[in-house]
């Protein structure tokens, strides 16, 4: 299977998602971050898991990008609508793509993640953007980013700073 034919898979499992997270219906015990567990690269939540959260280094100022994989072990699936940190003053879902022999990064609005799906953020392929970054990240650093979903439920992960 090439890349381009993986590529489009996961392309095709991307969400169109406006609103759907808002107002109070959000943070429900069951999903609320406040509930997360976190060991030195696994984050869970009821049904939710990360592993191997990580942040590219950078200074105060710029970008950065942050890798890792999720599980969602829930009966239903879910929608990844929304990332955030206070790390940095814009945090987004990005994708890499190839545009003839150029490859360009865009936002993405969501993910879907189907029951016992699995979203893999990796370089060159979907991750998640630190803009402007607030602070420098240095190595042996960490960086909270908490993932949004259209469920109301929220996961705060900590990712470790190291260079790739």
């Amino acid at each position: 299977m090439t890349s381009r034919t993986i590529f489009a898979a996961c392309a095709s499992g991307l969400l169109l998602i406006a609103g759907a997270c808002g107002g109070s219906e959000r943070g429900t015990p069951e999903g609320d971050a406040a509930n997360a567990t976190t060991t030195s690269d696994v984050t869970t939540t009821t049904g939710l898991s990360v592993v191997e959260p990580w942040a590219r280094p950078a200074d105060a100022g710029k970008n950065t990008a942050v890798y890792l994989e999720m599980e969602n072990t829930l009966p239903e699936g879910d929608s990844l609508t929304g990332v955030r940190s206070a790390a940095a003053e814009r945090t987004e879902l990005h994708e890499s793509v190839m545009e003839g022999e150029t490859m360009r990064m865009r936002p993405i609005i969501g993910v879907a993640l189907p029951s016992g799906g699995r979203i893999v953020f990796r370089p060159m392929g979907p991750h998640v953007m630190l803009l402007r970054l607030r602070d420098p990240l240095v190595p042996g650093d960490t960086v909270e980013v908490t993932f949004d979903f259209a469920s109301g439920r929220s996961l705060a992960v900590r990712a470790g700073v190291r260079t790739p």
